[in-house]
């Protein structure tokens, strides 16, 4: 795993001119936390835009007696509960560290004011949502046309390194399939 900085990461889609890698730099905060850490709780409002710099994080929930992982996100991303976010209500998911991680994160004040004063950062904000957007679509197309072994082919295609870093159970929830399930098609495949 290789620590990859939030400026780093937006430069991908578009270089950042050195101002605006300063004022990013100056409102940026940096944790270093273990595997198992809460970085969000159902209820709470999500506060700060986060970056995953090295490490692997998902969001979850509650159903019944199980939980259910909506995405699992490794390094470079950013990484959060949009909705609570940018509308600054209440969360109805749970985000958590699956393996140590380096997150750099933005409050919600400061990342705003970033996208006012920085066309080009507002830009590349517009950009990672398209992306993520794209990338949803992607996966509601997956979840609800494909098979489970369709499922887990398409990830060891495409997310080999979620595959290889996130424990099965997380796998299985993400997947919308049994751990039964799970372990059948890796016998198979």
């Amino acid at each position: 795993m290789v620590s990859f900085g939030f400026d780093s990461y937006l430069s991908l889609f578009q270089p950042l001119s050195k101002e605006a890698q300063d004022a990013i730099s100056n409102v940026s905060k940096f944790k270093s936390l273990p595997a198992k850490s809460t970085l969000l709780s159902e209820g709470s409002v999500e506060k700060d835009i986060f970056h995953l710099n090295k490490g692997l994080v998902r969001g979850y929930f509650h159903m019944a007696d199980r939980e259910v992982t909506l995405w699992i996100n490794y390094e470079p991303s950013p990484f959060g509960n949009s909705e609570s976010f940018f509308q600054q209500i209440p969360s109805e998911i749970n985000i958590e560290t699956v393996e140590p991680s380096e997150i750099t994160y933005i409050s919600y004040e400061a990342w705003f004011k970033l996208l006012n004063e920085y066309p080009e950062i507002e830009r590349i904000s517009r950009l990672i949502s398209q992306a993520n957007v794209q990338r949803l679509y992607r996966r509601i197309k997956i979840l609800h046309y494909s098979t489970p072994e369709e499922k887990y082919r398409y990830l060891i295609e495409h997310e080999p390194e979620m595959i290889q870093r996130t424990p099965l159970k997380f796998i299985a929830s993400y997947l919308n399939i049994t751990p039964e399930t799970l372990s059948r098609i890796r016998a198979k495949i």
